[in-house]
């Protein structure tokens, strides 16, 4: 089709285009994935159709990959081979050289082209001419009929469309690699947490291990050692032997051997539960100048073994920090359950401190009491804040997530594993 010669109706023409230029725009806006190139091809097609542009086929070679001349490439109207990926060096160095290029009546001048015959049966349609146009993120082209049906006010228009599209793609382009390297890292963040949550598994479990060889293998030799020496001081008080002293020191190391086997896995945490270990726990760590409040709003039932031994390694930390730095004279710890979250607070009265300077020097590797309080905690989902003035105190929420219905299914697990020790 020619460009209307008559005033009104290039005037109309005009309008049109413009038109078409604004729709265009307003889809590649809406481009928000590379997916929707198939869909903008289809758009594309129809605002040329009415612009009643003289072609038949369209098609938009995007580029995918330029290191190995990787395109993927859309026809309009569809045929059974519509959408395809293919290797083509030449069309990268067409899209490189970024001319345009119209091939008039290739009935008198296939103009590069090997064979009419092979672009009518690719195409299934009786082509006698061809326009190509070069674009920021690939190669347009547009095929007619009619030997010369394009003009130069044409082109100049579907080039402009073209840079409209391109910027729309490559927009959709870098927000679809940053889609997928966002997913990467989620990806990988998954998997390192699921590594942790297995070292710290691995670690529990070799803790429990540790603490029942020094429980029952050392503790009960031990224990035969003081015995056996008990009664030879007994068989020889008339020769005037005396082994106090042997005992004694005997009966200190039982009682150190004793107490590594409790701080290494305390089996009133398996066999009992949470609340009573952290009574237990608070009990063994009460002193004359300082105050110790346990407070239970949650009912005195078994959690996953997962989220009662985090629970209890954070009390533990926060705890033994607090007697040995904060300088409080009262501590009070908190534990609230619902139905699918515990929350734990631990507050002291003491000097306080940086939190921001105490995070910077635990991830320098200067001291690992917050970083283990944090790491726990989200290594389960949960959340901790931790609020601290000098010498204004200290606060510690920490809230973890528990499956729901999962409290009858750890009892039973907590009590065969008592039957199976």
């Amino acid at each position: 089709m020619s460009t209307p010669s008559h005033t009104t109706d290039a005037q109309t023409w005009q309008l049109q285009a413009q038109n078409a230029l604004l729709k265009i725009n307003k889809i590649v806006r809406e481009m928000d994935q590379s997916e929707n190139l198939e869909q903008v091809t289809r758009s594309f097609f129809t605002l040329l159709q009415s612009l009643n542009i003289d072609f038949q086929i369209l098609v938009i070679h995007f580029l995918l990959d330029a290191q190995n001349y990787q395109f993927v490439s859309y026809q309009f109207p569809q045929t059974q081979k519509h959408h395809f990926e293919q290797y083509n060096p030449k069309m990268y160095d067409f899209f490189r050289a970024n001319q345009q290029r119209y091939r008039k009546d290739l009935e008198v001048n296939l103009e590069g082209l090997s064979s009419l015959k092979w672009v009518r049966e690719r195409y299934q349609c009786p082509i006698r001419s061809t326009l190509d146009l070069p674009f920021a993120t690939g190669v347009l082209s547009l095929l007619s009929i009619h030997p010369d049906p394009f003009t130069d006010l044409q082109i100049t228009l579907i080039l402009e469309m073209t840079e409209v599209l391109s910027t729309g793609v490559k927009r959709a382009q870098d927000l679809s690699r940053l889609e997928t390297q966002n997913q990467s890292l989620k990806n990988y963040s998954s998997r390192l947490q699921h590594m942790s949550q297995l070292l710290v598994q691995v670690q529990e479990n070799e803790r429990r291990a540790l603490a029942r060889e020094l429980h029952d293998e050392i503790g009960q030799a031990l224990t035969s050692i003081k015995i056996d020496l008990q009664m030879q001081q007994e068989l020889g008080k008339q020769k005037g032997i005396d082994l106090t002293d042997s005992i004694q020191t005997v009966n200190n190391t039982l009682e150190q051997v004793r107490g590594l086997s409790l701080n290494l896995r305390p089996s009133i945490l398996d066999d009992f539960g949470l609340n009573a270990a952290l009574r237990w726990f608070v009990d063994r760590h009460q002193k004359l100048d300082t105050k110790i409040d346990l407070i239970f709003n949650a009912q005195d039932q078994r959690y996953p073994e997962h989220v009662e031994t985090a629970c209890f390694r954070i009390v533990q930390e926060a705890l033994v920090n607090a007697l040995r730095h904060a300088q409080s004279t009262h501590i009070t710890i908190h534990l609230t359950s619902t139905q699918n979250a515990l929350t734990l607070q631990i507050l002291d009265d003491g000097i306080g401190f940086n939190v921001l300077e105490a995070q910077k020097n635990a991830f320098a590797g200067q001291s690992s009491g917050l970083l283990n309080i944090q790491e726990r905690t989200e290594l389960l989902g949960g959340t901790v804040k931790i609020v601290s003035t000098p010498q204004q105190g200290t606060s510690i929420y920490v809230d973890i997530p528990i499956t729901p219905n999962t409290t009858e299914k750890t009892t039973n697990e907590a009590h065969s594993s008592r039957i199976g020790r």
